[in-house]
Parts: C-alpha cells; structure tokens; sequence
C-alpha cells in the first residue's frame, strides 16, 4: 500500500480513488513512497542511455517529429527497440514513406502518472533510414510487435539511428 502524508481528494481527474488511500492521508501533501524520494529530492533526474533504452521497451507507441517541405509534424507511430535503433512500420504514401533517407528527426516517448505525480520522457535525436536488409526485416518480425491502430498493411520499415538519447525522470518536488 503506498505511503502518504497529507489530504487527498476522493477524485484525481476521472479517476475514483480507492477508500485506503484516501485513509492513509492525514495533513500533509502525499508523495510516492520509496528510492524516488531521495534520488529526486529536486523533482528531476537525468538518465543515462541505458536506462533510456530500458524505458523505450516498455511502451509501444511514441510520437516523431520532423520536417517535410519546410512544415514540422509530429505523429504518434508504433515501434520497437532493436540494437539501440528505433524501429517503425508505415504505409506507401504517409508522411512517414515521404521521409528521405538521412532526414533529421526526433523520437519521444513519456509516461505519467497523475496519481503519484510522477513520470519519465526519453527522446531520441537521428536520421532516418530505410531498413531493406532481408535478415534485419527477418529479426523485427520475431520481436514483439505492437498492432497498428489504423487500418492497412504497413510494409516499409524505418529505422532512427541514433545521434543522441536522453531522458528524464520526474516527480512532484516535496
């Protein structure tokens, strides 16, 4: 059961808390119980590429920003981690396959929780790149690979080769 210190509302947005952590406040506000506390007694903490890499494999869907003639999108895509490299499927024909080879990007992906008001963020600054080599295709399709949301067959693979990852996490300084 998470530890708390302080009033907290029957409600936090949309979402109903349950009777135990609205018992366990008492006049402070609460925080997130654990190694958090200390490690980010700021409120925010660096991570280092390995733990950047980590928190990509957990989720599935990221959001890539970039430009094309002269206009900056940002699209949320899924994608996987393999080797270090950001992969993506698209579609002939979107934003993503008008992509040139080389083009500069940035891919970010974040978690929050609003309950215990904390989260992470980690982008990743690169170039885009084709995948076209038959064993690399081979491996991705063995790898976990999230179902599109939109409709339709996405056969081109992208790759972001990395430049830069960087990543972040925070929580509500006390």
């Amino acid at each position: 059961m998470p530890h708390c210190e302080g009033p907290i509302p029957r409600r936090m947005g949309p979402l109903l808390l349950p009777g135990h952590l609205r018992a366990c406040c008492a006049s402070r506000p609460w925080r997130y119980p654990g190694p958090m506390n200390a490690f980010f007694s700021d409120g925010a903490a660096r991570l280092d590429e390995a733990e950047c890499l980590e928190l990509l494999d957990t989720a599935s869907v990221g959001r890539m920003a970039f430009v094309i003639e002269g206009r900056q999108h940002l699209l949320p895509i899924n994608y996987v981690v393999h080797d270090s490299v950001v992969h993506v499927r698209t579609a002939d024909g979107t934003s993503f396959s008008k992509l040139a080879q080389g083009t500069d990007v940035v891919f970010e992906v974040d978690y929050h929780d609003d309950v215990f008001r904390w989260g992470w963020s980690v982008t990743v600054h690169g170039a885009i790149r084709r995948v076209d080599d038959p064993a690399v295709l081979a491996h991705l399709q063995t790898i976990r690979r999230p179902q599109a949301w939109a409709a339709g067959e996405r056969t081109i693979v992208l790759a972001v080769e990395p430049d830069e990852i960087a990543g972040r996490r925070v929580r509500l300084r006390d």
